[in-house]
């Protein structure tokens, strides 16, 4: 099903999320992916060199089976993570521009700023419950705020996860559950986007991923927050912000949009993708991207000739 949006342009956007957990991939204007497999741990964790390459190759040949138009030009938006590990992001470029020829152009833009457009918002908070960690930003009209960026580790989650209670607050290494470590992250970007910022922010909260699918989790990470402000000095420059009772809008408003919450970001590059006006500006895989693979190539030459220097 389309999303309601004007008819797709000549050249076709297919819109790639490559997720911690699973891979989602389809065109733009659509309101669901057409491929969700699980990512390979090689993906997932940037492993680099060749076997790197061989592993990317494999799961986006899966991956664009079905979604990519054969012998047609298109072009490709990538959704990545805030803080994107270059390794990936460089296998990524020399796979593309290799071996899928009939990609023309590409773009990339962050998974978690993305899932606002969804919302229909330009100024939100998001909040990520994701495989292992959470993460949060604020961004403010359409920009991610890079130095809100928080995240913290939580455990898997547990029988008793989510009735387990926060024993050393942000000093511990591991959260106990994902809503734990979600109301921290989402706490400490509210801190960090600034005074003008938090107000704006914290009237428009967005959860997403696959950890804010559990029923209740989205409740539990609000009264979470609520109840570490309230009895917590460190978060009192909050308390007037997110306690005040009776004002309008109320503080903390948490926005549900009408799509699954572990599909926020596909469904936000999705509307992006088919964007004309603020969307993300795409580039010439044939000229950008083979700059970078070039560049990639001779980081990896020089690293190589120091290996062997020093032996």
């Amino acid at each position: 099903p389309r999303l309601g949006l004007p008819a797709p342009m000549q050249t076709p956007t297919v819109v790639l999320e490559l997720g911690s957990r699973y891979t989602r991939a389809g065109l733009s204007g659509e309101a669901c992916p057409r491929v969700v497999v699980p990512t390979p741990l090689p993906v997932a964790h940037a492993v680099e060199g060749r076997d790197g390459d061989a592993a990317m190759l494999e799961h986006l040949s899966e991956v664009f089976l079905n979604v990519l138009p054969s012998n047609k030009p298109s072009r490709l938006l990538v959704l990545e993570h805030l803080v994107e590990p270059r390794a990936r992001r460089d296998c990524l470029a020399r796979v593309i521009t290799r071996y899928f020829k009939s990609i023309e152009a590409l773009a990339v833009f962050p998974g978690i700023a993305a899932a606002m457009a969804s919302t229909g918002r330009r100024t939100a908070l998001v909040v990520d419950l994701g495989l292992g960690e959470s993460r949060a930003v604020a961004v403010i009209h359409g920009r991610a705020v890079l130095h809100s960026f928080t995240t913290f580790r939580h455990a898997p989650r547990g029988p008793a996860a989510a009735d387990a209670e926060d024993t050393n607050g942000d000093d511990e290494d591991e959260h106990p559950c994902p809503e734990s470590s979600a109301a921290a992250a989402l706490l400490h970007s509210l801190v960090k986007c600034g005074h003008d910022g938090r107000a704006a922010a914290s009237a428009c909260v967005v959860l997403c991923g696959g950890g804010a699918q559990v029923p209740g989790a989205c409740g539990r990470v609000l009264q979470r927050v609520r109840a570490r402000v309230a009895a917590e000095a460190r978060w009192a420059s909050l308390r007037a912000l997110l306690l005040a009772e009776g004002r309008l809008p109320r503080p903390l408003q948490l926005v549900v949009p009408c799509f699954p919450l572990d599909s926020l970001a596909w469904v936000g590059g999705s509307v992006l993708g088919s964007a004309k006006t603020h969307g993300p500006g795409f580039l010439s895989t044939r000229t950008r991207w083979e700059v970078v693979l070039a560049e990639a190539v001779a980081r990896e030459e020089a690293a190589a000739a120091e290996g062997e220097g020093g032996a």
